[in-house]
């Protein structure tokens, strides 16, 4: 019976360090999978926090553009105006339009006037323009005319002078 007892002895001293391996390897798991949790709230924080920096940081640039823009698109302007108001007074002819009054009708009317006058001048510039073009063309048949009298009478001068 002792080497039962010792046998006996022996099998609950390997389970107790089984056992107590298998405690200490899932309190171990349990730590790990506690730590990945934390770690992964943690990087889902950080993503969110880039995310709204990169949200605000780019609100940011388009307001900064903005505000330039506008700026610079003022700037324009009120250099236009000057350069336009300068132009006027040098010419002493008025660029920029009136303030509007009841009579805009008529400026709508003078506006059409002129609207179809410019058609009838663009056909004008067309004719002379077919004019001009066939002119040339006269000028080169009647130079080959000329040279090609020339060259008949050079030929025939010195045939004639030979007899």
């Amino acid at each position: 019976m002792p080497q039962r007892d010792l046998l006996n002895r022996s099998l609950d001293a390997g389970k107790d360090a089984t056992q107590k391996t298998q405690d200490a390897l899932e309190s171990l798991v349990r730590e790990l999978a506690r730590n990945v949790e934390e770690q992964a709230t943690q990087v889902q924080e950080l993503v969110q926090e880039l995310l709204e920096r990169g949200r605000s940081t780019s609100e940011q640039v388009v307001g900064s553009i903005d505000r330039e823009l506008r700026d610079q698109l003022a700037t324009i302007a009120s250099t236009s105006k000057a350069n336009l108001r300068r132009l006027e007074d040098l010419t002493g002819v008025r660029l920029t339009p009136a303030a509007p009054t009841k009579p805009a009708a008529a400026t709508k009317a003078a506006a059409k006037k002129a609207a179809t006058k410019a058609p009838a001048k663009k056909a004008a510039a067309k004719k002379k323009a077919a004019a001009k073009k066939k002119a040339p063309a006269k000028k080169k048949a009647a130079a080959k005319k000329a040279t090609t009298g020339k060259a008949a009478a050079k030929k025939a001068a010195p045939g004639s002078a030979g007899s």
